[in-house]
């Protein structure tokens, strides 16, 4: 069971990452990792919160928003916690809160490592995320917001052009309930005009998809505009490796797939396939703290 305890000296303090039953089990595991705490601005802290910022895990239990910082973990004999005081960080009764304090560390040092030359046809997308991340006014926001996870998939992440597949998961309600075999009812005719009429970009899609006014579009319609939200991320994607002088970059993608599925349908072997997408690490907002 992962938790945090908390040893304050000061201003400082540190999060305990080890495992509990390693910490008090002895022989053979005389080590356990800590890292700091620390505090974050009111942007930083968002993204933190959000999941953007991987180096960031959020310790939910205690007064204050407080930190782990994974860029600086380390491991210190167990003989120094014998006189630390310890306040619980995430508590033996959240089992929630646990889970995701124990996957948030693990992201940090499990994600996909994605060749340089494939970054350029993601990094439109990131680069747009992470801007309007800051923006929770945005349309923009109150979309990506509502994608559970992107999440990542190729064969081989080295072959000569790889194939690539881009999904983005929804809460299953964001999507019209009708299965595969069933032919999608039309969406009405004025989102069809509009879709037609000129390719969208993520911005005006999302504003659709979350009006500042009124209600949002009926399941059909939200439908329609999700894969049309994706298709506009992957066609800024390649218009941008498209560009690259580089011509390893140019191509090194082959095919470029996105697939907009519900948590519900996303199949097992698909999850553990793919890989959840660090955004911010593609950004390169966050320079070496990403």
């Amino acid at each position: 069971m992962t938790v945090a305890g908390i040893e304050f000296n000061g201003k400082d303090g540190w999060v305990l990452l080890t495992q509990t039953c390693d910490v008090v089990r002895d022989g053979g595991r005389p080590n356990v990792m800590v890292a700091p705490v620390v505090r974050l601005g009111d942007n930083d802290a968002r993204l933190a919160q959000q999941g953007k910022r991987p180096r960031h895990v959020q310790i939910p239990h205690m007064e204050d928003l407080l930190f782990a910082d994974l860029e600086y973990v380390v491991t210190l004999p167990k003989s120094a916690m014998d006189a630390v005081d310890f306040l619980r960080g995430v508590r033996d009764d959240d089992w929630r809160a646990q889970r995701k304090f124990g996957m948030s560390v693990g992201r940090r040092f499990s994600r996909v490592a994605i060749p340089d030359e494939v970054v350029p046809w993601l990094s439109p997308m990131s680069d747009s995320v992470m801007d309007k991340a800051l923006k929770p006014t945005s349309a923009l926001y109150r979309a990506v917001e509502a994608v559970a996870d992107f999440r990542i998939f190729s064969p081989d992440w080295y072959a000569e052009g790889i194939d690539l597949t881009l999904y983005f998961v929804l809460a299953p309600q964001e999507l019209a309930p009708f299965t595969d075999d069933d032919d999608p009812p039309p969406v009405s005719a004025v989102l069809d005009n509009w879709l037609k009429g000129k390719e969208r970009n993520p911005s005006e899609i999302a504003e659709r998809l979350f009006p500042a006014k009124g209600d949002r579009p009926p399941a059909v319609d939200r439908d329609a505009l999700w894969r049309a939200f994706a298709n506009a991320f992957k066609r800024l994607g390649v218009a941008n490796a498209g560009s690259n002088p580089n011509p390893r970059v140019r191509d090194a993608v082959l095919s470029f797939v996105v697939e907009v599925a519900g948590e519900d349908e996303l199949t097992m072997l698909e999850f553990r396939k793919s890989d959840q997408l660090d955004l911010a690490h593609l950004s390169g907002a966050d320079g070496p703290e990403s």
